[in-house]
């Protein structure tokens, strides 16, 4: 009976300490997507300080940011890709869309 309720104790105590383990390896993962995404936005950011553009960029408004080709720099523009009325030229590829954010770095975004 008392190897029994030893085996009892063991049990719970393993399913106990196991649902613990899952719920640090959940603050874990949480906290490896918030530092990737902190090492994105040093990225975008270092990026973004070697982009022209002639505009003073506003925080959370989304950019549109170019590479041309032909000069090998990147710029950016207010003006999103599908906007453009004959395009941005054939030299200018669409890199990505960025926005400041309160801290004055750069984050890229995926919506308009």
């Amino acid at each position: 009976a008392v190897e029994k309720e030893k085996d009892i104790i063991l049990n719970v105590g393993k399913i106990h300490a196991q649902q613990e383990y899952d719920r640090i390896m959940e603050q874990v993962d949480v906290l490896k997507r918030q530092a990737d995404n902190l090492v994105n936005r040093i990225a975008v950011s270092e990026l973004m300080h070697t982009v022209t553009y002639g505009f003073q960029p506003r925080h959370n408004k989304v950019y549109y940011v170019y590479h041309d080709t032909q000069k090998d720099l990147h710029w950016a523009s207010p003006t999103h890709p599908d906007e453009w009325s004959a395009g941005p030229g054939s030299h200018n590829k669409f890199v990505m869309a960025v926005k400041m954010l309160g801290d004055s770095t750069w984050q890229e975004v995926t919506n308009k």
